[in-house]
């Protein structure tokens, strides 16, 4: 043979049989080449398709995830096909439904007027503000008591409803100084109440400042709550789906019957597949759409192993963070984060406003305060990172790639649990339901032939009552006309004579 050109080499060896051709350089070998999944029959009919997307999984991340470690599941293929086979006849095309919407709209409108009083008191304020400050403090204690709760900062005497009307009201500083020149002017005259109320509050010093981080403490609990409540529930409800042991059984037995339906086509052969396809097994019906794939996987799985039921009981916790999205988490961490550097600042303008007040209880209280909640905040950051991170793990774990695991919110990824689950739970209302009317159906057959033998009886007593009455009323007649030939003839015999 001639030599190889300079170079070159001899040629590969031929693929060893049934091994197919090599992939061209610089090309991996097919992501799916090395993973082996559990056997299925091929189907002998053609069947519907399930409409789910494959999971590209190397086989090092096929290992890794929930995929790699499913646990072997028995199941009826035969009924599979037998349910879920394609129909030859056409179906009927579905009628077509509109739906009509209206809107209405109403408006409403309504205005308060407000009389100047006709007294000579002395007044600073312009009827608007004025009214503004006499309801508000209709509402609230005397303004000595009202002075008192914010330099004691008492929240006995003032809460946090209440705190937050008089803050929306407190006196600005350029009211303060009008109502002082006015008194400068007028030593003699008398206040109306309003004008009362801002110069007694109004000579508390930084009140404003004062009353906002009163109230940051007062409310400071409910949302540093509100920030960890949602971290708290995802926390768990991760640890419910890395624990549960019925959900690898369904996932496994859902692939199982997934590529025994897509046999020949691309959808075939997946080692794993997007979970959006969960909630929409309903979806698909048998050919007598009779039942749907979930109810007939779950029935399947059941006849092996009942306790694939308790699913819905591990479960449960994915239904409470459904509604939770730790990027609005983080929003109202920064937010409550925020806030305490507004507090600092708000505190500093109280303690320098006035040395005379340094042993006062906003003193002593809020600076104490202030470097408990930061602490809190800063561990409610570390807990919300941790989480996220638990989160883009357990994502990665059902085989997403990190940059989509990453990305991965979770609102979403609970809520394709928290649907499936509910449908589960709706599946088995439905059977325990059809088993209590089969309970009765014998009870009701029984009362329905007690009832028709009454019925009957009640027909033959009234037939028979009818047949009285018309021989009576035979009789009756018959005796009529005897006694009109009777008449007759003896009228015949008086004529004769």
């Amino acid at each position: 043979p001639p030599p190889p050109p300079p170079g070159g080499g001899p040629p590969p060896p031929p693929p060893p049989p049934g091994s197919g051709p090599p992939p061209p350089p610089g090309m991996a070998p097919p992501l799916q080449a090395t993973i082996t999944l559990p056997p299925a029959p091929p189907p002998k009919k053609k069947m519907k398709q399930l409409h789910w997307t494959k999971l590209q999984l190397r086989p090092d991340m096929y290992e890794k995830s929930i995929w790699g470690k499913m646990p072997d599941v028995k199941l009826n293929f035969d009924t599979v096909e037998k349910l879920f086979s394609t129909k030859e006849v056409a179906r009927r095309p579905r009628p077509s439904t509109s739906t009509s919407t209206s809107t209405s709209s109403s408006s409403s409108s309504s205005q308060a007027t407000s009389a100047a009083p006709a007294d000579s008191t002395l007044r600073v304020f312009d009827n608007k503000r004025s009214t503004a400050i006499a309801i508000m403090l209709s509402r609230l204690p005397p303004i000595s008591i009202i002075r008192e709760a914010i330099t004691s900062l008492d929240p006995t005497k003032l809460d946090l409803d209440e705190l937050s009307l008089l803050e929306s009201n407190l006196p600005t500083g350029e009211e303060f100084e009008k109502v002082i020149e006015m008194k400068k002017k007028n030593p003699n005259g008398k206040f109306d109440v309003p004008e009362k109320f801002c110069m007694s509050i109004g000579r508390i010093p930084a009140v404003k400042s004062r009353v906002r981080s009163w109230m940051f403490q007062l409310t400071f609990d409910e949302k540093y709550g509100e920030v960890m409540t949602p971290i708290n529930r995802v926390k768990k409800a991760i640890s419910t789906i890395r624990e549960s042991t019925g959900l690898p059984k369904l996932l496994a037995a859902v692939r199982m019957v997934g590529n025994f339906m897509n046999t020949g086509s691309a959808r075939a052969g997946a080692a794993g597949f997007d979970l959006d396809m969960l909630p929409k097994l309903v979806n698909t019906k048998d050919k007598d759409n009779k039942t749907n794939l979930l109810h007939q996987t779950l029935l399947m799985l059941r006849e092996s192993d009942p306790d694939i039921l308790k699913v819905k009981d591990e479960l449960e916790m994915t239904s409470k963070a459904a509604n939770i999205s730790l990027d609005d988490t983080l929003k109202e961490l920064q937010s409550l984060r925020n806030a305490l550097k507004t507090a600092r600042a708000q505190k500093d303008a109280v303690l320098h406003a006035d040395t005379t007040m340094a042993s006062d209880a906003f003193s002593t209280q809020i600076p104490r305060f202030l470097t408990v909640a930061d602490d809190q905040i800063q561990s409610a950051k570390t807990a919300l990172d941790e989480t996220k991170e638990a989160l883009r793990e357990l994502v990665e774990f059902f085989g997403y790639p990190p940059a989509v695991a990453a990305k991965k919110d979770a609102k979403h990824f609970f809520s394709i649990f928290s649907d499936f689950l509910q449908q589960i739970k709706e599946l088995l209302s439905a059977e325990e339901k059809e088993k209590a009317s089969q309970k009765r159906r014998p009870e009701r057959i029984v009362e329905a032939k007690s009832g028709e033998d009454g019925f009957q009886a009640a027909v033959n007593n009234m037939v028979s009552m009818a047949a009285v009455k018309e021989n009576n009323a035979l009789q009756d007649e018959l005796k009529k006309r005897l006694q009109g030939q009777r008449r007759a003839m003896m009228q015949q015999k008086h004529d004769d004579w």
